[in-house]
């Protein structure tokens, strides 16, 4: 395990990833769009909300992925590291540049050249994950985009809480959508 990879509060992190965990598997197409919007905006074929998980990252909710990769460990992942910073992470040429604390076969094996990732934090501060785009090419990031980015990843976050908080209330929403 790389400890590097770690947040401080790592159990209290795990701990507050629980009830978004449904999202991993749902097929939903506010997010779905959310992240196809990302990545066209940003001018990249790949939009993705990864959650990640004790030993894994999970990519349920993507645009221009390959279906086959729904998941990596998550000490081979950039998204492992940018869920630890408070901006957003920007790796502008991964061929040139490449992280450190991420296994390099991964970044050669997916042919990543471009990698920008947003902490997706709760209100009380634990990264749940991140909001990223990806390109095969190199590409600048300035921060004008890396805000839009953060402010992005914020709206994503506050949907994953209402989604959560409309399905643990099962007979409000009902109501809800009655009146």
């Amino acid at each position: 395990m790389k400890s590097t990879l770690l947040p401080l509060a790592e159990s209290l992190r795990l701990k507050a990833l629980r009830p978004y965990q449904l999202f991993n598997t749902m097929q939903d197409e506010t997010f779905t769009e959310l992240v196809r919007l990302a990545a066209k905006l940003f001018h990249v074929p790949i939009g993705i909300i990864a959650f990640v998980e004790e030993e894994e990252v999970r990519f349920g909710l993507n645009y221009g992925l390959d279906p086959a990769l729904d998941r990596v460990s998550r000490w081979e992942t950039l998204c492992s590291v940018a869920m630890l910073h408070d901006t957003t992470s920007v790796f502008e040429d991964l061929r040139e540049q490449p992280c450190d604390l991420i296994n390099p076969a991964l970044v050669q094996r997916l042919n990543l050249g471009f990698y920008a990732g947003s902490a997706l934090r709760t209100k009380d501060g634990h990264s749940l994950g991140v909001l990223c785009v990806i390109d095969n090419k190199p590409r600048p990031f300035g921060p004008d985009e890396a805000s839009l980015l953060e402010r992005l990843a914020a709206v994503v976050m506050s949907l994953l809480d209402l989604r959560l908080h409309l399905l643990q209330q099962p007979t409000w929403n009902q109501q809800l959508w009655a009146s």
